[in-house]
C-alpha cells in the first residue's frame, strides 16, 4: 500500500535546523553497539529527489532525527535521538516507545555545484508513520520517497510518500547485516532476513507486526 502526502512547505529545506543540534547525543559510537535488552531498532528507508531540468536525481543522504511520536509536532524537544545514516540506510537504536522520523539531511551534486538538504518531516505529513518500539525489537518502518520540487518565489516544495515492499525490506536488512557483524544485533538482523525469505507473502500481508 502506498501512502502519499499533500505538498507541505514546512517539509521544506530549512537552513537554520542543523541536524545534530537538534538531536541529543543519546545514541552509541556505533548503532550496533547498543544493549539489545535495553533498545530496539528503528530503520527508516528514506530517499529523497530533487527535481531539476530534465533530471530527478537521489541525494546521499547523512543522517536523521527521531521525535517522541506522543508530543505535539514542531516542537524541538520531541526530538529525541539522531544519527548518521549507515549504508544509505537511517538506522537508529532507541529506548522502548513511539517515534517518527523528524528530520534528515542529505546532500546532492550537480555538476560543479554541491545542493544540502535539510528536511524538517511535519508530523502529519504522512499518515501511519508513528512505530511502537520495544526492546530487542527491530522495526522496519517502510519505504518514504522525498521529492523536492524547486520554486521561484519560496522555498523548495517537498511531496512525501510512504510504501512497503518485503524484497525493499530484505535489501535493507542486508546492507545492515554487513554493518553488524560480531555485534548482539546480528543474530536478530539475520532471523529477520530469514524469515523473510521463507515466507514471503505471508510476512508482506502481516507487515504491520513487524513494524509496529
Amino acid at each position: 500500500m502506498r501512502v502519499t502526502s499533500r505538498p507541505s512547505l514546512a517539509g521544506s529545506i530549512l537552513a537554520l535546523l542543523p541536524l545534530l543540534a537538534l538531536a541529543p547525543a543519546a545514541h552509541a559510537d556505533s548503532i550496533f553497539d547498543a544493549d539489545p535488552a535495553q533498545r530496539g531498532l528503528l530503520v527508516t528507508d528514506l530517499r529523497l529527489k530533487h527535481k531539476a531540468l530534465f533530471q530527478n536525481p537521489e541525494a546521499n543522504l547523512e543522517g536523521g532525527s527521531l521525535a517522541d511520536a506522543t508530543m505535539s509536532s514542531g516542537r524541538l524537544d520531541a526530538i529525541k535521538v539522531g544519527a548518521p545514516s549507515t549504508a544509505g540506510i537511517l538506522a537508529i537504536t532507541v529506548e522502548p516507545g513511539e517515534y517518527r522520523l523528524a528530520t534528515a539531511t542529505a546532500h546532492l551534486r550537480m555538476g560543479n555545484s554541491m545542493m544540502n538538504f535539510r528536511l524538517w518531516v511535519p508530523a502529519d505529513s504522512l499518515p501511519g508513520i508513528n512505530r511502537r518500539v520495544a526492546a530487542g525489537e527491530l522495526v522496519y518502518v517502510g519505504r518514504i520517497e522525498a521529492q523536492s520540487i524547486p520554486r521561484l518565489t519560496s522555498q523548495n516544495e517537498i511531496h512525501y510518500s510512504m510504501a512497503y515492499d518485503r524484497e525493499r525490506e530484505l535489501q535493507v536488512w542486508e546492507k545492515l547485516r554487513g554493518k553488524a557483524k560480531k555485534s548482539a544485533w546480528a543474530e536478530k538482523i539475520a532471523a529477520r532476513i530469514a524469515e523473510l525469505q521463507r515466507a514471503p507473502a505471508a510476512v508482506a500481508a502481516s507487515a504491520d507486526s513487524v513494524r509496529k
